[in-house]
C-alpha cells in the first residue's frame, strides 16, 4: 500500500492553523501543521510533501527576518 499524500500547513495563528486542519484533513492524506517556517522546514525535510499551504504574512520573529 503506498503512503498516503502529506499536506503542510503552516500558521502562526494556532486558531487558523485548527481551522484549516479541521477543514481539510481527511482519511485519504497525512496532515502536517507548523507554527513557525523552522518547523515546517523539517517537516519537509522529513518526508516527501504534496501541498503546502502557508500564511505568507507569517510573523517575522519566527522567520528570523527582521529588518534591522
Amino acid at each position: 500500500m503506498a503512503d498516503k499524500p502529506s499536506l503542510l500547513i503552516v500558521d502562526d495563528d494556532p486558531q487558523l492553523r485548527g481551522l484549516a486542519a479541521m477543514i481539510l484533513g481527511s482519511p485519504t492524506r497525512e496532515l502536517v501543521l507548523a507554527e513557525e517556517v523552522e518547523s515546517a522546514m523539517a517537516a519537509v525535510r522529513a518526508r516527501p510533501i504534496r501541498v503546502i499551504i502557508a500564511d505568507y504574512q507569517i510573523d517575522r520573529k519566527s522567520t528570523r527576518l527582521n529588518s534591522s
